[in-house]
């Protein structure tokens, strides 16, 4: 199970890992990580991506959009440490930033 600090492809700092969770920097619950294959999913079921490297979601750009049932959101978690961003990454290929859900939104 991913822990630790979660970056978009960019570098960006967004949030965190925590307790199967994808938490904002402030400590908001996004997503929650499936054990079985580290797939991220928002709280109404909707796919986010992969977790890669324990550190990034991305999303392939070859498989369907899916769902699960819907889970209840955990309470908010301590905020984080912000983290310095990284160097950019280019994403594989086949493969897209997951996180960019979270714009749309």
């Amino acid at each position: 199970m991913p822990n630790g600090p979660v970056f978009k492809l960019s570098g960006e700092f967004v949030g965190f890992f925590a307790g199967g969770w994808l938490f904002s920097q402030a400590g908001l619950p996004l997503a929650w990580v499936d054990e079985a294959d580290n797939s991220v999913w928002l709280p109404d079921g909707t796919y986010v991506g992969q977790v890669f490297n324990d550190h990034y979601v991305l999303r392939s750009t070859s498989r369907s959009p899916s769902r699960r049932a819907p889970r209840p959101t955990p309470p908010n978690h301590v905020p984080h440490a912000p983290h310095v961003s990284r160097v950019p990454h280019v994403p594989m290929a086949g493969w897209a930033e997951g996180l960019d859900i979270f714009d749309q939104r």
